[in-house]
């Protein structure tokens, strides 16, 4: 060792012989080989490269030709010791040459002139002179490896930057390569055999001399120290040693090598780091988020900051722990975050709310960066701003915004800014919806026009009282104010209606306005409702025809016109006879229905000029402008009722109505459009009374025959309050036994002066002026105190009930208090309706049925058979009892007619239901109805109705008889 490590730089690896002294060595070994087996030659064959080489001979020189000659034969094929013979050489005799791994390196060969055996020893011989060969080979080869390793260290601690260091056991060097001279300034001579701490700097000698005690008795074979060294010039450098213990075959220390390299750059970077860390962990602690380091294997926290410590308490540095403190509801997005970065995607900023040591959530800003080097992230470096003050303004900033969004859009509002120096307009996204400027599929919040194009969008008739309103503003310092259209495509009319509302901002100095702010307002459903109300106020909406205002308007109009120009006119008040009926048959749709058909047709019969309203109801009027003679109006007419008079298809039914015309001519009936008006309504009531579905004009004697009718209406009221009305009573008989029944209640009204008024006259009168339901409450009242005085407890009394006095509120309530009033049961009052109220409102009607029937109050079905209700109605309510009218009697010759009522009197019978005849005037009537089954009669031939007071007397009678 002490030859390889010898001071001088300029000595070379030790040659051991090389080429020359094996092929020496192999030369004795063939003379050895022939002159012991008394061979002519004896050489050696090795293999080298793919190929074979004779590397030594011996023999004579005239007997080479016999190695030459069986050189490829032996050479090639002794795998053992082998004997051949070939045509120039007698003998050959081979033994193979092998490395310690059996590997071939050539032959042992030996050749003679002639044939000859060898023995057995002559064999072993060979073959162990074989072995000395390969002893040999194998020795020659290691020196020449050895030479190599040696050359090649020479060369490594000649030009290695890093100073290589051998030192014997005790620490002295005794080797020092001259890369001493950079690193330290002195050369290698001068630091061989000196001691190990001299150069080492005196504040680095007592640790370095410790560390090393320690390496060297220890059993490790690897120390790395760092110390400061003095350079020749007094500098001192930071220097790394890496030494490594070297053993003998006895595993006993025989030196050490040491590398040692200059790191001072790399210490005062590594200064420079720790000073950074300390400044960075300063900072940290001063910056108001929430900062840790995570490392990227297994997400632990390798550092946090003073307000993670502040904010988290003791935690986790476990990332599972982590993320147990975020708020459950946040968990997916952090999460899905920590996904995304893992995926090479860049961290997007999270809020999420986190967990502080006391338990409370706060909302923070997550953010992580990833820290590494290529594609291998070795760390993460994440912080958390609170922003919960932040989010809760946000929150309350959105629901604000979001109120003031709905409140703009409940009322359309749409904001504008208006540029007027560079002639811009920004609008909202609605403004530059409503005013048709918004680009399709412009996705910013503002939209720029100019002034010239927001022009082109607005009414040409609205643009001069904009520019009129602008100045007005402009010169009063004014808000602007201005209602305005603008082009709409798919609004009605091609138009949107906007209230355009902006502040003026002036420039003092220059005197001028340089911006408008403001809002529009979509006003188009308040102009269209406008509209609506205005044509509904003057319209009939069911008809769209004009109303009762817009034709005396237009009727003053005519007046007008012919008071000043002169000319004719005529005024025809229509009315549809059977519209009643079918309302009450078909119901209210189907009488809408035929009502829009009549309108059509009166419509269209007419000329433009001319004027055709409905004022209410089944009520129509018009103005014939320009009539000429009266045959011209009557043609007119009659045209009408036969337009209208032809049937009609609706909602499923077919319909029939009557028209009657009333006429008043302008101006031999008048100027006035009141007395016109009301004289056309007296012809009209003329040809109503006249038979209907016909016209008459206006004659003077009409106003008579009106005046008349007003008279009796306030008679009629005057015996209301004053007792001019009274119920007489016709009684009822049971046909089989002939003892009355009961009685029904009739109302009369005698006048003081006319005596008794006939029901066909004043009971439709009642009807018209809404008088009936009084009266009936009048006549139910008397009823009820009458009959509680009739001696017989089980005497009926039967009261009518009109469709109008059903249809008010009342009815169950004047029941109720007539009963308690007069003490009768409920039991001995029955109430009549008539089968036309069951169609109008079945389901209304059927309740208030059953609530009377509640009380205990019996209910008979009167007058069956002449409207055009269903059987099917005796199903859904079980009346007490079936009046059949006094037509089917007096008709019951007529077969229909005998059908009728023998179908309503079985479906009774089956029902439990008694039937009564009205209107039995004759004795034979009697019988026939009692054979048909009729249970009750009521009629002229029994009785007459007959006053309160004879109705007790004939009720005494007929009790003292039935006991009899």
């Amino acid at each position: 060792m002490t030859e390889r490590f010898r001071p001088d730089r300029d000595a070379g690896p030790r040659d051991p012989g090389g080429a020359e002294a094996l092929g020496a060595d192999l030369g004795a070994l063939c003379r050895t080989a022939a002159a012991g087996l008394g061979t002519a030659v004896a050489y050696v064959v090795l293999a080298e490269d793919g190929r074979h080489r004779i590397a030594a001979f011996a023999g004579p020189a005239d007997r080479a030709g016999l190695a030459g000659d069986a050189f490829h034969g032996a050479a090639t094929a002794a795998d053992a010791v082998v004997t051949t013979a070939c045509p120039s050489a007698g003998l050959v005799v081979g033994a193979p040459i092998r490395d310690s791994s059996g590997t071939r390196l050539g032959a042992l060969c030996l050749a003679d002139a002639g044939p000859r055996d060898l023995s057995e020893a002559e064999i072993r011989q060979v073959r162990d002179l074989a072995g000395l060969a390969a002893s040999r080979i194998r020795l020659d080869r290691m020196e020449r490896e050895t030479s190599a390793h040696e050359t090649r260290y020479h060369l490594l601690a000649q030009h290695a930057t890093d100073m290589i260091v051998w030192a014997a056991p005790d620490g002295t060097r005794r080797f020092v390569s001259p890369a001493c001279r950079a690193l330290l300034g002195y050369e290698p001579e001068e630091l061989v055999g000196r001691p190990p701490y001299e150069l080492v700097h005196p504040d680095d000698v007592e640790a370095a001399a410790r560390t090393a005690e320690a390496f060297v008795q220890g059993d490790r074979d690897r120390l790395v120290t760092c110390q400061r060294y003095r350079r020749r010039d007094g500098a001192f450098i930071w220097a790394e040693a890496i030494v490594n213990r070297t053993r003998g075959r006895d595993g006993e220390t025989t030196g050490f090598v040491a590398l040692v390299r200059d790191v001072s750059d790399r210490r005062l970077a590594e200064d420079a780091m720790r000073e950074g860390e300390t400044r960075y962990r300063a900072l940290a602690d001063g910056l108001p988020q929430i900062v840790w380091v995570i490392r990227g294997g297994d997400g632990a926290a390798t550092y946090v900051n003073r307000q993670f410590r502040a904010y988290f308490g003791p935690s986790s540095p476990e990332q599972a722990g982590r993320m147990v403190a975020i708020h459950p509801d946040d968990r997916v997005r952090v999460e899905a975050g920590w996904e995304a970065l893992h995926r090479g995607v860049a961290w997007v900023p999270v809020e999420a709310r986190l967990r502080r040591h006391d338990g409370f959530h706060r909302w923070h800003r997550l953010m992580i960066i990833p820290m590494g080097q290529g594609a291998e992230t070795s760390e993460y470096i994440a912080t958390a701003l609170d922003i919960d003050d932040i989010v809760v303004a946000r929150n309350q900033l959105t629901e604000t915004t979001d109120l003031l969004r709905l409140a703009q859009e409940a009322i359309g509002a749409a904001i504008w800014d208006w540029d007027r120096r560079a002639g811009v307009i920004r609008h909202s996204r609605e403004s530059a919806r409503l005013l048709g400027v918004l680009p399709e599929a412009h996705g910013g919040d503002v939209v720029e026009t100019t002034s010239a194009e927001m022009s082109a969008h607005i009414h040409p008739d609205d643009a001069a009282h904009m520019q009129a309103e602008f100045r007005r503003s402009v010169a009063t310092r004014t808000t602007y104010a201005v209602e305005y259209r603008v082009a709409c495509p798919e609004a009605e009319g091609g138009y949107r209606w906007l209230n355009g509302f902006g502040r003026l901002v002036f420039d003092d100095a220059q005197a001028e306005v340089v911006r408008v702010v403001g809002l529009n307002l979509d006003v188009s459903g308040r102009k269209a409702a406008e509209q609506r109300i205005a044509h509904l106020a003057r319209h009939d909406p069911l008809t769209d025809l004009p109303n009762r205002t817009l034709f005396r308007e237009r009727l003053e109009q005519v007046l007008t016109e012919v008071r000043r120009s002169g000319g004719s006119a005529a005024v025809l008040c229509l009315d549809l006879d059977r519209f009643k009926l079918v309302n009450d048959t078909l119901g209210h749709p189907a009488g809408d229905a035929l009502l829009a058909v009549v309108a059509a047709r009166l419509r269209a019969a007419l000329r433009a000029e001319d004027v055709v309203a409905r004022l209410g109801g089944d009520e129509f009027a018009i103005i014939e402008v320009g009539a000429g003679r009266p045959g011209d109006t009557r043609a007119l007419c009659e045209r009408l009722i036969e337009l209208v008079g032809q049937p009609i298809r609706a909602l499923g039914h077919m319909m029939s109505v009557g028209l009657s015309i009333g006429v008043a001519r302008v101006p031999e009936d008048g100027l006035d459009g009141d007395a016109l008006f009301k004289r056309a309504d007296l012809a009209l009531y003329r040809a109503k009374a006249d038979g209907r579905n016909t016209s008459r004009f206006f004659e003077a004697a009409m106003d008579a025959a009106v005046e008349e009718r007003r008279r009796l209406e306030l008679d009629l009221r005057a015996a209301l309050g004053g007792g001019g009305l009274e119920a007489h009573y016709q009684p009822v008989v049971r046909i089989a036994t002939g003892a009355i029944r009961g009685f029904e209640a009739l109302v009369r009204w005698r006048h003081p002066e006319r005596g008794l008024v006939p029901p066909g006259v004043f009971i439709p009168l009642a009807e018209e002026t809404g008088l009936i339901a009084a009266i009936g409450a009048r006549i139910l009242l008397d009823a009820c105190r009458d009959a509680a005085a009739w001696p017989d407890p089980d005497l009926i009394v039967a009261v009518n009930v009109s469709a109008v006095q059903f249809r008010q509120d009342g009815l169950l309530r004047s029941v109720t208090s007539a009963l308690a009033e007069t003490g009768l049961p409920a039991r001995r009052l029955e109430l009549e309706i008539t089968e036309t109220l069951l169609v109008e409102d079945s389901a209304a009607v059927l309740a208030t049925l059953r609530a009377l029937r509640d009380l205990g109050v019996r209910i008979a079905l009167d007058d069956f058979g002449i409207g055009y209700s269903s059987l099917s109605y005796l199903r859904k309510f079980p009346f007490d009892k079936i009046k059949i009218d006094r037509s089917f009697v007096e008709d019951f010759a007529n077969p229909s007619t005998a059908a009728i009522v023998r179908s309503v009197v079985g479906l009774g019978l089956q029902l439990g239901i008694a039937i009564c005849a009205e209107g039995v005037e004759t004795r034979e009537q009697l019988a026939l109805m009692e054979r048909e089954g009729c249970t009750e009669a009521q009629g002229y031939f029994l009785s007459p109705p007959v006053p309160a007071a004879e109705a007790a007397a004939f009720a005494q009678g007929a009790r003292t008889l039935r006991a009899a």
